[in-house]
């Protein structure tokens, strides 16, 4: 568990090569899922024409946090799909590169598979070199609605 702690307490101190490779012990976490059979850190060398499953491992919050990732992966000519719930699939096809959302565990043909939560590693993440696109993914305008539910005119 010691690897685990500094895994979540050296980003804030800048240490973020540190603590990428010992966040990956967190398959080995009692209490944690087990990585997915074929999951490994991509190595980006290797992902020009392959089929690129983003895998979720945990909330909505991950998804969307980790989701930026998937252009990047898009720019050096992989074809790039994300595992995301229902509720986050419109949204998450607005990101530049995707080729498609699908919801957990969907059988989806790919050719490698990761975490969302393995990108930092893969992309060697400082601080400054988390990618900050903008936009980001954004709702489709048939899609806005007010919140609380409220009717909107214009």
């Amino acid at each position: 568990m010691p690897c685990c702690c500094l895994a979540a307490t050296a980003p804030p101190l800048g240490r973020y090569r540190e603590a990428w490779p010992k966040y990956e012990l967190r398959f080995a976490v009692p209490g944690h899922d087990a990585a997915r059979a074929g999951h490994h850190v991509l190595d980006l060398d290797s992902v020009a024409g392959k089929r690129i499953l983003l895998a979720a491992e945990r909330g909505r919050g991950d998804i969307l946090q980790f989701a930026r990732y998937a252009p990047l992966f898009a720019r050096r000519g992989a074809e790039v799909m994300i595992e995301a719930y229902p509720d986050l699939v419109a949204l998450l096809r607005t990101l530049d590169g995707v080729a498609d959302v699908v919801e957990p565990e969907t059988a989806t043909p790919h050719d490698r598979l990761t975490s969302l939560l393995s990108l930092p590693m893969a992309f060697a993440t400082e601080l400054g070199s988390i990618p900050a696109a903008v936009p980001y993914p954004h709702a489709q305008q048939s899609g806005r609605r007010p919140v609380g539910g409220a009717t909107c005119h214009g």
